[in-house]
């Protein structure tokens, strides 16, 4: 056989067998028929199904199956190679059959790009800088967008991802994207976010995020307080108009006065307290109203605003019940610039001088004027006489002996026994007269008085800690003369990560304050600069000062010292405020921290006023000597408050839980004194205490004070739709006796976001959309220390032994004194329209306070004065809305606007039979506003004798009103029509409450330029103007008022607004009315700012990294029908601003200043 032919035959029977060998199995496969049905089953899963239909076995490694995809599958009878085409379509895997085996192995990977372009929805301009990231399938990509706002990811494998875009002040956007071809363009828009949203809010004993709120917060951020902080000495005073629902008064312009807050109304109108709220600096809380030692220097001045980092301003019971008994009146929360950590140290720098003048002054009487009102109070006095108006008797004896000493009078008929009927008037007598013609508001003030303040700052961090400081300095001068006020403070912060488990932190601050003044009201009335009398020289010709003969005013010869001696007293007063606070945080375990507090605060001041021989009031004609005083003062205040807390947050599937609880204790300690000498060997060298002849006047105090307290608070959110809280804190406090020591205060609060529900999700142009509901209770301790008890205490005057006695405290103690307590409920809604442009919020609320503390009837037999009691109730309603609007909102242009209105309607509920005093009697009537003024309704002004006489003759007394009455004088409405006037003819004339407020604030920036403005307003309330009181009280020697002498009743001036003034006023045409009532409502121009921050390629090449340089101005002019000083100088407090008190005129503020960082 032929070897060779049969090795050929051999091979090709060989390959034939192999041939059909391997024909059949692929036969076979395809032979092999599947039926199956599944539905988002893995792949492990199928691949069992499979091996039970068929003969086949799959071979693979199990982690080759982790990033398989669900298969979703339904074949009937099909072949196995089709089937498991079907299962592996888009899997990160293929197989491979190999005789009854199917091998799975990972494809061949393809490889693709993504790329696109992100622009602004607004405007469809490029974005820069937008961080977008690309996750999925075993891969972590990161890149930026350029500056036309351009990106690309280049080699990115087949497969499924999410691509997210997020950029600073943008809200975030992903979107899942499948990769399978080698191009893909994802182009992107971008929406601005709404910043307020995510703003952090500080709330009691912890922080949220603003979306999050279910409770009533008004806010005040960095950039809205930079705006104000130029020209600004406090910070409480620029919240006026800033903060939605806060009604803020500026009592005084005096150097270191303080501004009143009120937050919803009063609630304790005769406790002693002045219902302003908790203030909290840095975890440090505070009363104001506590350091009342210190009427002239504010401690809150001490908080440079350019360091405040943010003000929150919590105002329902939900709010503020964490804080107990120190909530009722809201709480401010102060948080000043800490370092920031993992940046850089920069220290900052700036400079701003301002120049001050008042916003209005009074204009007084000239010289002349001031004499021809002179001679009508003489002509209406002596006409009153021969009329039979005014009784000859009396006037013998009291008008005519002091009008002679200026005018011309001489008796016309007598009674028979040498008394004149009549007199006959010839006029003036100009040798009586000066021959100057002072302005003496212009003689005490300090024109362009000056303001300088300089700051400097360090601040920055590294990963584990951070540090910031602080050092400003203050002068500022006084509108009037001799007035100033220094201050000199610093601060330091730090905070630092001790281990991965522990962090701990402390801040500390301390001011040194110098006060110096003369007289800031001024002591006499009379004395007032604008009722002085202008014909007198200020200095005599020895260049000492003149006095104010003040023999017409008083009927006896007395010499009253002048608004310039007064000023010209030395007056300094010192503070040293140091506020400390510590803090230690521990992670005990993942969600769980432990964290304890400590917190300072003193206050510690001294203050003195030495008043002269020369600026005294001079009594000599009486037999008095004259004697120079000095009056001390010495306050010393302190409060130190610990706290330990624990705190759990849970998240899991769209629920979030967190739970605080803790416990707290505070000790308060203040004591002082006070001094009144007289009689010093000199007026300028030996003006000691130990250089004085006598003490006058002594008094000790010392009050220690404790609160012992336990809180508690739980939040839940699901899926950031419904949200929960609920507060509870229960205080226990040494001013109140055995079983009332101890009151709780709970609080709820809902909230509902709306926007995220599924039925809104298609409606674009909501973009946020909350309601809110919340109760709670609140209370208050703002009231005398340890009122159920009786004390003896040390006289003031009375001297046993050459010391001082001893004496029964004329307080009646009450041994069930208890806590004044509020509760209240709030509804709010939160909005943002049309991509966050338009936003605003929306609270109506209901306050009612029970048990408020007033003095109580007591039975004059028990021979003491006060009994305090739980006996008034008072309710607050109101609203209060905020609106704000982006009408621009561009890269390089942005122009925002905001409105806040609020409404109060307070109401004294009950009295329950509160013993009020005849001082206070009008302000406080049930059914009324607290801070009421009653008063008579004048119809008008006589012009006709007839009629008064047939009043006169209906009158059960004889007189409709009094004997003195005639024509020019006022015609008083017979509210009751009795036919007499009298106390029961008076009714509410004037509430200090208004009917409403708020303010407008408008900001535009522009590349490197900012420019904002901020308008304040207040309607409807109104107040007595007192100095015209005073003016139609006819005092001879005395100046009038300018409105007073342009619009005063004369027979050639019959239509005037004021009756005609009479020499004491016989007629009482002074009396308290509607005449002398003027609205307070305003609308001020509060604060102008205008700043330009230089390049950023200029300044770098100074080494230098921003620079801005600015102007600013305040109070540059306001509407108001009030003729006094300014409309918010009603008042010593809110409770009771109904009559005018404004000594110390509202500065004009104009400020340039530079800022700098490095």
């Amino acid at each position: 056989m032929n070897i060779k032919y049969f090795n050929h035959v051999r091979f090709y029977l060989t390959l034939l067998l192999l041939t059909a060998f391997f024909t059949d199995f692929s036969v076979a496969a395809y032979a092999q028929k599947i039926t199956l049905q599944t539905h988002e089953s893995n792949l492990k899963t199928i691949i069992k199904r499979l091996e039970n239909q068929s003969s086949y076995r799959f071979l693979y490694a199990d982690d080759m199956l982790e990033n398989t995809y669900p298969v979703t599958l339904s074949v009937k009878d099909k072949n196995l190679k089709d089937v498991l085409i079907d299962i592996f379509q888009g899997q990160p895997l293929t197989f491979q059959i190999e005789n009854k085996t199917i091998i799975i192995k990972n494809k061949q990977q393809q490889l693709g790009t993504i790329s696109g372009t992100i622009k602004r929805i607004d405007d469809n301009t490029a974005l820069p800088g937008v961080t977008i990231k690309i996750v999925g399938e075993g891969l972590d990509l990161l890149t930026v967008s350029d500056p036309k706002g351009n990106y690309t990811f280049a080699d990115v494998p087949y497969g499924t991802y999410q691509l997210s875009y997020s950029y600073i002040g943008y809200l975030t956007t992903a979107s899942m994207i499948h990769l399978n071809t080698a191009k893909l363009n994802q182009n992107m828009t971008m929406r601005l976010a709404d910043a307020r949203l995510d703003q952090v809010v500080v709330i009691g004993y912890g922080a949220k995020k603003q979306k999050d709120l279910t409770s009533s917060i008004s806010s005040i951020n960095q950039e809205k307080l930079a705006d104000f902080s130029n020209n600004a000495a406090t910070f409480e005073s620029i919240l006026g108009g800033a903060a939605k629902g806060v009604l803020v008064t500026q009592n005084s312009g005096a150097p270191g006065s303080t501004a009143k807050l009120n937050i919803r109304g009063i609630t304790s109108p005769l406790s002693g307290s002045t219902n302003e709220p908790l203030y909290v600096i840095d975890g440090v809380p505070f009363f104001i109203e506590g350091y009342s030692d210190f009427p002239t220097i504010n401690p809150l001045s001490n908080i440079p605003i350019s360091e405040i980092e943010s003000i929150d301003i919590l105002k329902d019971a939900a709010a503020t019940a964490i804080y107990g008994s120190r909530g009722a009146n809201g709480v401010v929360i102060v948080k000043t610039n800490r370092g920031k950590k993992n940046k850089p140290f920069t220290i900052s720098a700036d400079y701003t001088h301002s120049v001050n003048n008042p916003t209005h002054m009074y204009k007084p009487l000239s010289a002349e004027q001031f004499k021809d009102a002179q001679h009508s109070i003489i002509q209406n006095t002596i006409d009153g006489i021969n009329d039979g108006k005014i009784d000859p008797y009396e006037a013998y004896y009291n008008q005519i002996p002091a009008i002679q000493q200026i005018a011309f009078v001489s008796p016309l008929a007598d009674d028979g026994y040498g008394t004149p009927l009549k007199y006959r008037y010839d006029g003036l007598n100009n040798e009586a007269f000066g021959k100057a013609n002072t302005d003496w508001t212009q003689i005490i003030r300090k024109k362009n008085a000056r303001t300088s303040q300089f700051n400097l700052s360090l601040n920055g961090g590294s990963d584990n800690s951070n540090l910031a400081f602080n050092f400003n300095a203050f002068d500022q001068e006084g509108l009037y003369i001799n007035n100033g006020l220094k201050r000199y403070s610093s601060r330091l912060s730090f905070d630092s990560n001790v281990t991965d488990h522990l962090t701990a932190g402390a801040s500390l601050s301390y001011a040194y304050n110098t006060l110096k003044y003369g007289q800031q009201l001024f002591a006499e009335g009379n004395t007032k600069p604008w009722l002085v009398r202008p014909d007198l020289e200020a200095y005599d010709a020895d260049g000492k000062f003149n006095r104010i003969d003040g023999t017409l005013m008083y009927g006896a010869p007395v010499m009253l010292s002048s608004p310039l001696a007064q000023l010209s007293n030395r007056g300094i007063n010192n503070m040293q405020q140091f506020l400390g606070a510590a803090y230690a945080e521990y992670e005990v375990f993942q969600h769980f921290k432990l964290r304890g507090d400590i917190s300072i605060a003193s206050y510690n001041g001294t203050a003195h006023i030495f008043a002269p021989t020369y600026t005294q009031d001079d009594y000599t004609a009486f037999g008095t000597n004259l004697y120079a005083t000095l009056n001390t003062n010495t306050s010393n205040n302190s409060n130190t408050s610990l706290n330990f807390r624990a705190d759990y947050d849970w998240k899991k599937n769209g629920h979030q839980l967190y739970a605080m609880a803790g416990f707290g204790f505070d000790r308060s300690k203040n004591s002082g004194d006070s001094n009144s000498y007289e009689e010093f060997p000199d007026d300028e060298i030996l003006t000691d205490p130990g250089s004085a002849a006598r003490n006058t006047f002594f008094t000790y105090f010392r009050t220690d004070q404790g609160l012992n307290s336990i809180y508690s608070r739980l939040s839940y959110k699901y899926k950031d739709r419904y949200l929960a809280e609920a507060n509870f804190r229960s205080d226990e406090s040494s001013k109140f006796g055995p079983g009332n020591k101890r009151a709780y205060f709970p609080s709820l609060s809902m909230g509902w976001r709306i926007n995220n529900e599924q039925f809104l999700q298609t409606v674009d142009w909501i973009s946020d959309l909350k309601l809110r509901l919340s109760w709670g209770n609140t209370g208050s301790t703002n009231i005398s220390n340890f009122l159920y008890r009786q004390f003896f205490v040390r006289s003031s005057n009375d001297l046993w032994a050459g010391k001082p006695a001893i004496v029964l405290d004329l307080n009646v103690p009450n041994r069930d004194v208890k806590w004044e307590k509020t509760r209240e409920y709030n509804t709010g809604l939160d909005f943002a329209f049309f991509n966050n442009r338009f936003t605003g919020s929306v609270d109506l609320y209901d306050r009612y306070t029970t048990g408020a503390l007033a003095p109580a009837p007591i039975s004059l037999e028990a021979g003491s004065s006060t009994y305090s009691a739980n006996i008034i109730d008072m309710s607050n309603k109101g609203f209060e809305i905020e609106l704000a609007y982006d009408l621009i909102k561009k890269r390089d242009f942005t122009w925002n606007l905001s409105f806040n209105i609020a409404r109060n309607r307070n109401k004294i509920e009950h009295l329950n039979g509160a013993n009020i005093n005849t001082y206070s009697l009008d302000s406080y009537i049930e059914g009324y506003p607290a801070g009421t003024r009653k008063g008579y309704l004048v119809e008008k002004i006589f012009d006709s004798q007839a009629e008064i006489d047939e009043l006169n003759s209906s009158s059960p007394t004889g007189y409709y009103q009094n004997m003195a009455t005639g024509i020019g004088d006022y015609k008083y409405r017979d509210l009751n029509g009795d036919g007499v006037i009298n106390t029961n003819d008076r009714q509410v004339i004037a509430t200090a409450q208004p009917k409403y407020f708020g303010g407008f604030y408008n900001r535009m920036h522009y590349k490197n330029f900012n420019f904002s403005f901020i308008f304040q307003y207040s309607k409807g309330a109104a107040a007595v103007m007192d100095d015209f009181q005073t003016s139609l009280f006819g005092m001879l020697g005395q100046s009038l008022q300018q409105e007073i002498y342009d619009d005063m009743w004369s027979p050639t001036k019959p239509d005037a607004h004021f009756a005609k003034i009479t020499y004491y006023d016989p007629a009482s045409n002074s009396r308290t009315s509607d005449r002398l009532v003027y609205e307070t409502s305003f609308l001020r121009l509060k604060n102008i700012n205008v700043s330009y921050a230089l390049p950023t390629a200029l300044t770098e090449k100074w080494s230098i990294k921003q620079i801005s340089v600015f102007a600013s101005a305040s109070n540059l002019w306001t509407i108001t029908k009030w003729p006094g000083l300014d409309p918010e100088f009603t008042g010593t407090y809110i409770t009771t601003s109904t009559s005018s008190n404004d000594a110390y005129p509202m500065s004009k503020t104009f400020s340039l200043g530079i800022k700098a960082a490095f």
